[in-house]
């Protein structure tokens, strides 16, 4: 038997009546707020983000009263710095790349999603980065465990004679201070017979105060230490005799004189005043520029050199006296710096 069922159309059977449709990801109801985000940070980084996200239906506007979650977002290599914040609650991650920044933040701001999914690629910051709101400017506080410096010397005494040479620097932070130690020898360029040849070898005890000034970080610093001056050169024999003649420069000796070599040695105490400029690379290394002023502050008296033996073996009694060092020069320098965190 059929069973036939009558629905007023003629007695034609009705299809069942369609499941209503899903709402869409991101679909808002009438009468609530929609999800907003509000990115601030690195130029080169927000604008793509920012259009990410807004392809995903979360933009900077929203109603009156309605909350906003407000996103500041850094480079710090080889990751991004994501900073969250809303009315209740914040949180800072580093994400590997722009697309994961999108994921997390979308993630932050709406329920829906399953925030675990990105625990493979987002860490947490280490304990000692310091945080700071979307509203504040970068921090100006140095954050690095010390740095160590390499760097090229170029130096004009108070007398107008050049110098170069290389240096080596290193300090360890302090709360905002750094504070270590430094080395640098140089050389005189230009010789005469007068000066001898002359080179310097420092050491300072130094203390520092890195101030952000933009991207780059300014570093004055002083130095307290001392200072080892080498002067040697060649003394011209009379023939026959022990004591030695005018010093003359190298270059005018004959090749067949007979010539001995002397040289003699100071100690003094030294000071530095350096001002740097440290301007970020990559992978915590740094370019440092920076111009220093030493002086010696102890008094300085003209090196002697003493003739050697005569032909007969007797002692001489002449003395040569060199022109007295220079009591300070102007150093600069050119170098790279690194900085681990």
């Amino acid at each position: 038997m059929v069973l036939v069922l009558a629905n007023g159309t003629g007695g034609r059977a009705q299809p069942p009546p369609s499941p209503p449709a899903p709402a869409s990801l991101g679909a808002v109801p009438p009468g609530t707020c929609a999800p907003a985000v509000l990115i601030e940070g690195d130029p080169a980084l927000v604008p793509a983000i920012a259009a990410a996200l807004l392809s995903r239906g979360l933009g900077p506007a929203t109603d009156d009263g309605c909350p906003v979650t407000r996103v500041l977002v850094q480079r710090r290599d080889p990751h991004i710095a994501v900073l969250l914040r809303d009315e209740i609650r914040s949180t800072e991650r580093q994400v590997i790349d722009r697309e994961t920044a999108v994921s997390l933040i979308e993630s932050w701001v709406r329920s829906d999603l399953s925030a675990p999914l990105l625990l493979g690629s987002i860490a947490a910051l280490p304990p000692s980065s310091t945080s700071q709101s979307p509203d504040s400017p970068p921090s100006t506080t140095w954050d690095a465990r010390g740095t160590v410096s390499l760097h090229g010397l170029f130096a004009m005494d108070v007398a107008g004679r050049p110098w170069m040479g290389a240096g080596l620097r290193g300090c360890a932070r302090v709360f905002r201070l750094c504070i270590g130690g430094a080395w640098q020898t140089l050389g005189q360029l230009t010789l005469s017979g007068e000066d001898g040849r002359r080179v310097v070898t420092e050491l300072f005890a130094i203390v520092a105060l890195p101030a952000r000034v933009g991207r780059a970080w300014l570093w004055p610093s002083l130095g307290l230490g001392v200072s080892w001056l080498h002067v040697s050169t060649r003394l011209l024999l009379r023939d026959g005799e022990g004591d030695p003649i005018e010093l003359e420069p190298e270059d005018t000796i004959a090749v067949n004189a007979s010539t001995v070599a002397a040289s003699a040695d100071q100690g003094h105490l030294q000071a530095e005043a350096r001002l740097g400029l440290v301007i970020p690379l990559r992978y915590g290394l740094s370019l440092g520029l920076a111009a220093a002023l030493d002086a010696t502050l102890t008094p300085r008296t003209a090196p002697l050199l003493m003739g050697p033996l005569s032909s007969t073996g007797e002692s001489s009694t002449g003395v040569v006296q060199l022109t007295t060092p220079p009591w300070g020069m102007v150093l600069g320098q050119l170098g790279l710096q690194w900085s681990p965190r």
